[in-house]
This record gives C-alpha cells, structure tokens and sequence, in this order.
C-alpha cells in the first residue's frame, strides 16, 4: 500500500478540477448555495428561508461555520409541495 502525501496532491490539483469534483462538465459548486443565494432561486426572503430551515423543511450541509444548501434538496422542496391547478390547498 502506497502513501499518499496530501499536501502535494494537494498542491497538484490546486485550481484544476479533478474527476470527483466535476459531473457532466459542471462543477459540483454550481450543485450548492449560500443561504443568500438558495432564498433568491426560491424568490422567498431570507427570513423565510431560515424559518423553513429551523422547521427542518430544507436541509442544510455544514461546513464550518459555512452553510450550504443543495440544489437538488430546493428543487425537491419546490415538487413535494407544487400544486396542480384546481387543486385544494
């Protein structure tokens, strides 16, 4: 078993993509927003926003002090509660 020396992969891929950090030709940064950024896509006020993530409606991924939110976590938010026309609330 070979040991890795982490500060020179590190140092190696430092501005460069690797394979994991790509999907399909997109950065995997576009895939996860600020709070900031999730309460815009959602057209909602930031206040709105913390509520329904203190309600546990939108899970949230912490790094940190940094909290970063999914897009696919919003757009399933955005189905479960989409309505049909005509339908009751």
């Amino acid at each position: 078993m070979r040991s890795l020396d982490i500060s020179a992969a590190l140092s190696h891929t430092r501005g460069k993509h690797t394979a994991d950090e790509t999907r399909g030709g997109r950065d995997m940064a576009e895939d996860v927003m600020t709070r900031a950024q999730a309460a815009d896509y959602l057209q909602i006020s930031l206040a709105t926003l913390e509520r329904w993530i203190g309600k546990g409606l939108i899970p949230v991924v912490k790094l940190g002090r940094r909290v970063l939110i999914r897009k696919a976590a919003l757009d399933q938010v955005l189905r479960e509660h989409e309505r049909t026309r005509g339908a009751e609330p």
